[in-house]
């Protein structure tokens, strides 16, 4: 095995990883939202806050790091548009994770439950934001596998509809924070 085929090795298995444990939580934390039991919704938001540090990022730096390692192995140049918007589209999931999903599962995760309406517009905006950001980490796999170039972008509307599918999905499977009998 080459030393090029083993990063793109890394790095295509840190992305399945990455992606598939996100659709996957995402998936799980939309179904516990919906069957309305709280003790099932703690559990997946514990256990999300609990992935963030041990599965994502970890999953995140191997990916940046055999895409570098991939660049200076595979003599790409990282003027090429498919590993420009792979790194644009990289940044923006990793600060998200980090500023957003991050901390929003963490206060979830340590919520005492006190303020209901509060958890609960809190978990619909993190359940949105992860289909989201499923979309956007499968727009990024498009762009990888198609290598886009300023001369040929055919791939780049399908990569740009699926963040879009993603957040249409969404609104489908999320609805708006529910109700509660004293907010009504």
């Amino acid at each position: 095995m080459s030393a090029y085929e083993l990063y793109l090795m890394l790095h295509i298995g840190a992305a399945i990883v990455w992606i598939g444990a996100g659709f996957l939580m995402t998936l799980l934390a939309t179904r516990a939202r919906a069957a309305r039991d709280p003790a099932r919704v703690r559990a997946i938001v514990a256990d999300g806050a609990w992935l963030g540090l041990r599965l994502f990022l970890p999953a995140n730096l191997i990916v940046l790091g055999s895409a570098i390692l991939l660049v200076q192995e595979g003599g790409w140049s990282y003027h090429a548009l498919w590993i420009r918007l792979g790194l644009l589209g990289f940044a923006v999931s990793f600060l998200s994770g980090a500023l957003f999903f991050g901390p929003g599962w963490g206060r979830l995760a340590a919520a005492d439950g006190s303020d209901g309406r509060s958890v609960e517009k809190d978990m619909h905006r993190l359940l949105v934001g992860s289909w989201l950001d499923v979309g956007w980490l499968l727009a990024i796999v498009v762009v990888m596998i198609a290598k886009p170039t300023t001369a040929n972008w055919g791939a780049l509307p399908v990569a740009a509809a699926l963040p879009v599918c993603f957040a249409l999905l969404a609104l489908a499977f999320v609805r708006a924070p529910v109700r509660t009998p004293a907010s009504s």
